[in-house]
């Protein structure tokens, strides 16, 4: 990110002011970089030619920029798709170069199999080049055939096996937060790679520094090239990034990783928004008790932390500094909240066992003057067989199984 200026910092100036000037500056940046392309392209007192490739997709995103739609209408190429014939060059081709012949219905499955599309040709690539080390593994002498390349993985399939292999032996979590990293969904949801340094990489992987390095190297060894590093200014810390696209395409686990990051970033976007309120307008949208708990999982589970936010740190409205104060005042209302439910409680809970023997005192003293008219009524009718009553059970027991017993016996 650019630094900010002096007046960034002065006092009054909130963060989000300062996130805000960041990023006017970059668009300016940009601006001027695609404005001094335009006028490279238009100049004639220099030999000096401009050649600039994207991928068809974003070629909308190019109307953002004065000059370079105009310049890509009156220069631009669209690169063709290669013909039947060429695919089949592409296919023969090099293994004739090492006099060794591709079986027929190898090649015309291949060509049925990538048709028209026009992302397949790094898949073919690589799925030809996983099935010519099948073939040498096997120690064939006969021609590439289709049971080399169902052995590799499938042209559809190539490509995943292959990086399923290269990661077994590390830790599944660690993997996904590196390629987490290197990859994002944009604007419109696609999926497309994100250049990253290896000390982010380091640090966002939750992992000794030595196991990241091993998959790095590993990924981006010759013969693999699912990776490469570049110094970038910075021999010392290397950017990283993915190859092709086609790995984000075809690679079944890598789409999965990018679809949980996507999911993660809207979760955390929301809490973006809710700590902003409070910061600037100290407006605070309190959690429910279910959604605290979602959150603490969530920020368990996905490693989240503040490395892993900044990247998001010129696209969202609050810094990770603003969610965890958010989430620690949610955090101290909430306890007061249970503490006052808990005092609430134990009210409730005292007024019924008070009620309760309130209701017991008074059914006792109700049997009470039941007995003592019970046993007038006796003295008066039958004097004998009251003063056997009062030996048998003492009269003066008044209360419990000894007013019931007389009940019973007078009832």
């Amino acid at each position: 990110a650019a630094a900010g200026s002096d007046e960034d910092d002065a006092p009054g100036t909130s963060i989000s002011d300062v996130r805000a000037t960041d990023r006017v500056r970059r668009r300016g940046d940009s601006q001027a970089y695609v404005s001094l392309l335009v006028s490279l392209s238009r100049q004639q007192s220099l030999p000096a030619y401009v050649i600039s490739t994207m991928r068809t997709d974003f070629l909308g995103d190019c109307d953002r920029f004065a000059g370079l739609p105009e310049l890509i209408n009156r220069a631009g190429y669209l690169v063709p798709r290669l013909t039947r014939k060429q695919l089949r060059e592409t296919i023969e081709g090099p293994a004739r170069l090492k006099q060794v012949r591709v079986a027929p219905r190898l090649v015309d499955y291949v060509l049925n199999a990538v048709g028209d599309r026009s992302d397949m040709l790094p898949i073919l690539q690589h799925a030809m080049h996983r099935t010519w080390e099948t073939w040498m593994a096997d120690g064939s002498s006969g021609p590439l055939d289709q049971s080399h390349l169902q052995k590799a993985g499938g042209l559809q399939r190539a490509l995943s096996v292959e990086a399923d292999a290269l990661i077994a032996s590390f830790d599944a979590e660690m993997v996904g937060r590196v390629f987490k990293r290197l990859t994002r969904s944009d604007l419109h949801e696609r999926r497309v790679r994100r250049p990253t340094r290896r000390s982010d990489l380091f640090a966002v992987a939750a992992a000794p520094e030595a196991d990241v390095q091993r998959l790095l190297d590993l990924l981006s060894a010759e013969g693999t090239n699912f990776l490469y590093g570049s110094a970038d200014g910075k021999p010392d810390d290397p950017r990283y990034d993915i190859s092709h696209e086609s790995l984000i395409r075809q690679w079944e686990r890598l789409r999965v990783w990018i679809d949980e990051e996507r999911e993660l970033v809207k979760w955390y976007t929301e809490l973006c928004e809710k700590a902003a309120r409070l910061r600037d307008n100290g407006e605070f949208d309190e959690l429910s008790l279910l959604a605290m708990r979602r959150q603490k999982k969530r920020f368990q589970q996905s490693a989240v932390n503040a490395v892993w936010a900044s990247r998001y740190d010129d696209e969202l409205p609050a810094t990770w500094t603003d969610v965890q104060r958010y989430l620690a005042r949610n955090r101290r209302r909430r306890w007061r909240l249970r503490a006052t439910y808990g005092l609430a409680a134990v009210a409730v809970l005292a007024a019924v066992m008070l009620f309760n023997q309130r209701l017991a005192e008074a059914a006792a003293r109700s049997r009470e003057l039941r007995l003592l008219a019970a046993l007038d009524r006796l003295i008066d009718t039958d004097p004998t067989y009251a003063g056997r009553l009062a030996v048998e059970i003492p009269i003066d027991r008044i209360g419990g199984h000894s007013v019931l017993a007389v009940l019973d016996r007078l009832e």
